[in-house]
Order: structure tokens, then C-alpha cells, then sequence
């Protein structure tokens, strides 16, 4: 087990936040351009197959009442949803497995 001091900071969003929410009505020339450059950007690396980053999370989903965490440790990336663990490797992103969570 790790020790509480080195433990991932890790993300709680509550139902209130909404971050990443792009402008329906009244967006900037800015705002459209620095979207498309995002796009642009992630289409690329995309097509170059480099990984993607993701935080350590815990996320209540209102909706279904599942709890989906992401936890990143120094081999896997783990999605859990409701218990279930999914593996996939750090470096590369291919899946691994499966497991149920111990708690």
C-alpha cells in the first residue's frame, strides 16, 4: 500500500462543475479558433498514436448512481465503474483486463 503522503492528488467533481463546456450561443472568433486549433491538435496526435493524459477522478454519476473512479498507478491506468475494474497499460493504453475491486 502507498504511503498517504505519495498518494496522486485525486479529483472529485461534484454535480455543480461543469468544466470543458464549450460556448453554444455568442462564442468569440478567439473562442472558435482556439477550438478548432484544439481539434486540429488532438486529430494529430491521434493519427501519430500518442497516448492520451487523464487525472486521478472520482465521479458520482447522477444519472445511472454509478461511482467511476480513474486511477493512474506506475504500470496501469484503472477505470472503475460500480467495482469493476478495467486495466489498461500506462505507456501504451492497451487494454489488459479486468478485476473486481477488493472494498
Amino acid at each position: 500500500m502507498l504511503n498517504p503522503s505519495r498518494r496522486p492528488t485525486l479529483y472529485v467533481v461534484s454535480k455543480g462543475e461543469q468544466e470543458g463546456q464549450a460556448p453554444t450561443v455568442g462564442a468569440t472568433r478567439w473562442d472558435i479558433v482556439a477550438t478548432r486549433l484544439r481539434e486540429w491538435l488532438g486529430a494529430t496526435l491521434n493519427r501519430r498514436r500518442v497516448a492520451g493524459f487523464v487525472q486521478p477522478i472520482s465521479y458520482q454519476d447522477l444519472v445511472t448512481g454509478d461511482l467511476i473512479e480513474i486511477r493512474v498507478s506506475a504500470l496501469f491506468t484503472v477505470l472503475s465503474v460500480s467495482g469493476r475494474d478495467y486495466y489498461f497499460k500506462r505507456l501504451t493504453g492497451h487494454f489488459d483486463g479486468t478485476g473486481q475491486g477488493c472494498g
